[in-house]
């Protein structure tokens, strides 16, 4: 911990805040491993004064009739729950959030092009201190994903929300709670893989944290990404997507954000020393604590 800046090891289903605690709520890339979304933006509502804001950038996708299998059992693997943009509107809306969504998959892939740019001309640095087998993991994986992108399967969206200073009660949720996509049907031709995403339990915390560390999130995975996106980062752009991101809020001196999913604290530490705000950050990846408790005692962020 240091002056208004605080990072908790925490599960956003589980954890609980008072009512009307924060200014902000913040989310980068990270409600992909989410399923109960409704619920969750409902616990979002709840923590926000009225007037709050609610910022949250995130991977979207197209609709399930219109999913590849190659993209069926890229989210199996990664136990991932993508949904199309007017469905995760709909869900930040239902719980009563006045809700802006904008599609910056154009812009996100003339980053990752630049991303994979760089990666090429660090190649000899990167190797380093990581293997070919890192490089080409990460090369190859964002080729894919630029394929996906020019092609409308998945896309990379902001999505930003307003509490109502004047309203009762929050709104009522659409009624998909239970993170199932529309179309089971399809599900029931990646039978075991599905199985295996919804093996993992969202709500229990110590199965969510070990999963995330022991495959998501290992800390030789973080550190490489890291190498690229510069320090303190590990999403797409780096500090570049997250000062566009950041510039979107208006964040005001000692507004107390809560930062969901925070990473290595590259964006948190940004919200603290640039713009004063009183950051109050959770992860369920000790991995990824570790690592921003670290930068903190180290600050070399902007």
């Amino acid at each position: 911990m240091t002056d208004g800046l605080t990072f908790e090891f925490a599960n956003a289903l589980v954890k609980d805040f008072e009512p009307e605690s924060f200014d902000v709520v913040y989310s980068r890339d990270c409600i992909i491993h989410i399923r109960e979304k409704a619920a969750l933006f409902e616990r979002f509502f709840k923590w926000l004064k009225p007037g709050g804001k609610l910022m949250i950038s995130d991977y979207t996708c197209c609709p399930d009739e219109e999913k590849p299998d190659e993209f069926w059992t890229y989210l199996a693997d990664r136990k991932y729950d993508l949904r199309p943009i007017e469905e995760y509107a709909a869900f930040i809306r239902g719980a009563g959030f006045d809700v802006v969504a904008e599609d910056q998959s154009e812009w996100f892939t003339s980053i990752l092009k630049m991303e994979l740019e760089k990666l090429s001309e660090m190649k000899d640095e990167f190797l380093k201190s990581h293997s070919l087998k890192d490089f080409e993991d990460i090369e190859e994986g964002w080729k894919i994903k630029l394929v996906r992108c020019s092609g409308k399967v998945q896309q990379w969206s902001l999505f930003q929300g307003v509490k109502p200073v004047t309203n009762g009660a929050n709104g009522h949720t659409n009624g998909q709670t239970n993170g199932k996509t529309s179309d089971d049907s399809k599900l029931k031709e990646f039978g075991e893989k599905r199985k295996d995403v919804e093996s993992i339990d969202n709500l229990n915390s110590n199965q969510f944290q070990k999963f995330l560390d022991e495959s998501q999130y290992k800390l030789n995975g973080i550190l490489r990404y890291e190498k690229i996106f510069g320090r303190g980062f590990i999403s797409t752009g780096g500090v570049t997507t997250t000062t566009k991101v950041l510039e979107k809020i208006g964040l005001n001196k000692d507004d107390k954000v809560l930062s969901i999913g925070c990473g290595i604290g590259g964006g948190e530490i940004m919200m603290n020393k640039k713009y004063g705000a009183i950051v109050h950050a959770i992860d369920l990846s000790q991995n990824m604590l570790s690592v921003a408790r670290h930068h903190v005692e180290k600050t070399e962020i902007d």
